[in-house]
């Protein structure tokens, strides 16, 4: 996806509480939750980062819809320095477990069961076999 830098994908709305709206792509849409949490960031104020938890983020009904922008809108509260018409940078902070990512280019698949060639504390080459495939 491009967006040039002259489109505003994100606008403040109101003025207390105040609500910045913002048009997140359907590609990452599928991150957003309930407890989804934002860092907010504004041009004018480079310095300064606001942060947005779950009771701060409104998804309106029709955010399931097949469309290629999801609206989000996101509200702070006593932020009288920010006024309607700036922009406004929206990072979504997403939380996943630990996992190990192995490239699907390293996995040898002989059709019964798949392996991957790790190194142990030795320096010596180990296969590894997915413990799913068994």
């Amino acid at each position: 996806m491009n967006i040039s830098k002259d489109k505003v994908v994100a606008q403040i709305q109101g003025m207390d509480p105040v609500w910045i709206s913002a048009a997140v792509p359907e590609s990452i849409a599928y991150l957003l939750k309930d407890t989804s949490q934002f860092e907010i960031s504004v041009p004018a104020y480079p310095d300064k980062t606001f942060h947005v938890e779950k009771n701060g983020t409104f998804f309106p009904a029709w955010i399931r819809q097949p469309v290629r922008f999801r609206s989000v809108s996101v509200f702070l509260i006593r932020m009288s320095f920010l006024k309607p018409g700036m922009n406004a940078y929206l990072k979504l902070n997403t939380k996943s477990r630990e996992m190990l990512l192995i490239p699907s280019r390293a996995v040898i698949d002989t059709g019964k069961e798949q392996r991957v060639i790790t190194v142990d504390d030795e320096g010596k080459f180990v296969p590894k076999t997915d413990p799913r495939s068994a």
